[in-house]
């Protein structure tokens, strides 16, 4: 995993144009074609993430029957790799320059204490270099080895925490936020609520900002924001079905975003301030649309377009801003790329990308040096030559709608005399 120091622009080009290249005399460079797991299996890689200073990368990789989990220093070009077991990997994202947080999930029978049969959710601190593993709650009297989501890294007093919520074993189970010490794995309660929380707001210093509650008896929502230590409620609704989301962060150091499921605000994120007053609707350039928050400072830094072309970003935050038309300039041929993951700085990213001989690859780039690095393909086994073209397709319904689609045609073959294959879904 040498770190190659040409332009990631230009090195990126060099691998669409030998792409090209392969496709263009397809009747001399495609071999036998490579075994069917090779298009079916896991992809190889999965969950990458990048540690806050971009030094190291997280990732979940195949290995046969195994996966693993390696840590992957960027500097050195040493990794250090540990046995994940038969899990569900939900979430991977680093606890400080050198821990690792991994949420996984597995069917678990807790009939005689927690209802049954379900699958739960768990949370490790695991530092490879020292080969040693924590668990979230493992140490924390008066509750089970689960975690409930709210996962946050935090800075308190210099030193990296991670947060996770909890339900309480005895009485009727209190909501508990803890945060967790990196080093011994021992966890601080932050807040416990004696009725149902649905999650809450924290800053990068640890402070509660904010917390939504609903009441399964009244039916009410209610948002309560922190100020001075006491929590206030400054919105809340009735609904039955679809009440409103707590999202995270707003633009600025004191809003929350909120989505609003029923009524006439419908459809959008509001930022709400700790008077209770709501912005005017943002606008997100689309309707399937997703968040993005900054990797420092946890505000809202843009929107996520989920288009049929691969998700468009759309950046406010100045230091992430010209990240899209830079990965696009940097990977023009590519038909789809998604932003994984960025450093607190905004300089070194993660990111995924599917196109020409390419069947999906992970990058590191760093614009400080203008270096990039493989970090790895989802699957490896295809060879390029076998990589299927994908063209995109529009046509009409009965009804006149105009619905998009994709035409996938089988490696050097023309889109015509060909059994076409529909997978038609939804409705």
């Amino acid at each position: 995993m040498r770190l190659l120091k040409s332009s990631v622009f230009a090195g990126v080009l060099a691998i669409c144009a030998f792409s090209a290249a392969a496709e263009a005399d397809p009747a001399n460079t495609l071999g036998a074609p490579p075994p069917l797991t090779a298009f079916s299996k896991l992809p190889d890689i999965d969950k990458v993430a990048l540690s806050p200073d971009g030094k190291r990368i997280a990732l979940i990789k195949g290995l046969g029957a195994q996966r693993l989990l390696l840590d992957i220093d960027l500097e050195k070009d040493e990794f250090k790799a540990l046995k994940v077991g038969d899990v569900k990997v939900r979430s991977l994202f680093w606890g400080d320059e050198t821990r690792i947080i991994l949420i996984s999930s597995q069917s678990v029978d807790l009939r005689d204490f927690v209802g049954g049969k379900d699958e739960y959710y768990s949370g490790q601190i695991l530092d490879l270099p020292r080969n040693k593993t924590l668990t979230l709650f493992g140490k924390t009297d008066g509750f089970y080895r689960i975690v409930m989501g709210d996962y946050n890294r935090i800075k308190v007093k210099g030193a990296y925490r991670v947060t996770a919520s909890n339900v309480k074993i005895e009485g009727e189970g209190l909501r508990s936020l803890y945060s967790f010490d990196l080093n011994t794995g021992r966890g601080h309660q932050m807040d416990e609520v004696p009725y149902h929380v649905q999650n809450w707001i924290v800053r990068p210093d640890g402070e509660i900002m904010a917390r939504a509650e609903y009441d399964r008896d009244t039916r009410v929502w209610t948002l309560r924001y922190r100020q001075n230590g006491k929590y206030r409620a400054i919105y809340s609704e009735k609904q039955l079905l679809d009440a409103p989301s707590l999202v995270g962060r707003g633009r600025d150091d004191e809003s929350v975003l909120v989505y609003i499921n029923a009524g006439e605000k419908a459809g959008n994120y509001y930022e709400v301030f700790p008077d209770g007053r709501f912005s005017e609707p943002l606008d997100t350039k689309g309707s399937n649309v997703g968040t993005f928050y900054h990797p420092a400072t946890r505000k809202l830094a843009g929107f996520i377009n989920y288009n049929p072309d691969g998700p468009v970003y759309t950046f406010f935050a100045a230091d992430l801003v010209n990240l899209p038309r830079l990965i696009e300039k940097g990977m023009p041929d590519y038909t789809y790329r998604t932003l994984e993951d960025v450093s607190d700085d905004g300089k070194k990213i993660i990111v995924y990308g599917e196109g020409p001989g390419d069947p999906g690859s992970y990058y590191f780039i760093d614009y400080t040096t203008r270096s990039f690095k493989i970090v790895g393909q989802t699957r490896p086994e295809v060879p390029a030559e076998w990589v299927a073209e994908k063209r995109k397709v529009t046509y009409k319904a009965a009804d006149g709608l105009e619905i998009n689609g994709y035409l996938t045609l089988p490696p050097g073959r023309e889109a015509k005399n060909l059994p076409l294959i529909v997978l038609p879904h939804g409705g």
